[in-house]
Order: structure tokens, then C-alpha cells, then sequence
């Protein structure tokens, strides 16, 4: 897996000139936007994190808009993934337990029409359903 190396910096950064200097936070979204649709026109394929870690089982942590702004700035869909890491691997531990970490992958979601809010609402609710159908707690 490549990483994508963007991220939203206020300070400079002469690292393979990937980070920037930026006056805006839309600024900051346009070339992180640009850069995610530039690598997917050479075959990547970018992996977000919503919640921004591994969550409990039965737990839930707000969603950020971060990927569905980059979705419908870049007009890619989001394909929504549901999983049980959190049983094995739980947030804020190096310790693993045994266990079979199940990944449940979802119907690709469009973002026509929507805003990065719509489209979030979308992915947050088929990623609860499949954690409550698949993952019960």
C-alpha cells in the first residue's frame, strides 16, 4: 500500500514536495484533492479512517467529513468497509488477542448530488447497520 502522503500542514515542509505552506483551510483541501485525484488516475486507491481509530465493539465515535470532502471534490465514490478489528486489536493497546477479524465491504456510494455532510450520513449509516447485522454487541 502506498501512502498518500497528504495531509493538511501549516507550516512548511520541504519533504518531497508533497507538503505545503497554505493560507486557507480550502486551500489545504484543493491540493490534498488534487494530489488523492492524481494518484488514483495512476491506479492507487486511497484508504480513510472516519472515526479515526479502532472503536469497542457495541462503541461508536463521531465520523469526520474529511474523506467525503475529498470524495466530492474529487468525484470518486466511497466504498464503505465494516469490521471487527476492534474485538482483536482494541483501540489504545499493542496487545492483540486470538481472534478472526471479519471485513465486511459495502456498495460503492456516489457522490452526485450530495454534500460531503449527505455523503457521510450515507456511509456512517450502512457502516452502523452492517456493524449491528454483523457484529453484535
Amino acid at each position: 500500500m502506498k501512502m498518500l502522503r497528504c495531509a493538511v500542514y501549516t507550516r512548511k515542509s520541504t519533504e518531497d514536495g508533497l507538503l505545503q505552506e497554505f493560507n486557507s483551510l480550502d486551500a489545504q483541501y484543493e491540493a490534498c484533492a488534487a494530489y488523492a485525484l492524481s494518484q488514483r488516475h495512476e491506479g492507487w486507491n486511497m484508504v480513510l479512517f472516519p472515526e479515526g481509530t479502532r472503536v469497542l465493539p457495541g462503541h461508536k465515535k463521531r465520523y469526520k467529513v474529511g474523506g467525503t470532502h475529498l470524495s466530492v471534490a474529487t468525484r470518486v465514490p466511497v466504498v464503505p468497509i465494516a469490521h471487527n478489528a476492534g474485538d482483536v486489536w482494541p483501540r489504545n493497546s499493542w496487545i492483540k488477542k486470538p481472534g478472526t477479524v471479519t471485513v465486511s465491504i459495502g456498495p460503492p456510494i456516489h457522490p452526485e448530488d450530495m454534500s460531503a455532510e449527505q455523503m457521510m450520513a450515507k456511509v456512517e449509516a450502512w457502516i452502523e447497520n452492517e456493524m449491528h447485522t454483523r457484529f453484535p454487541h
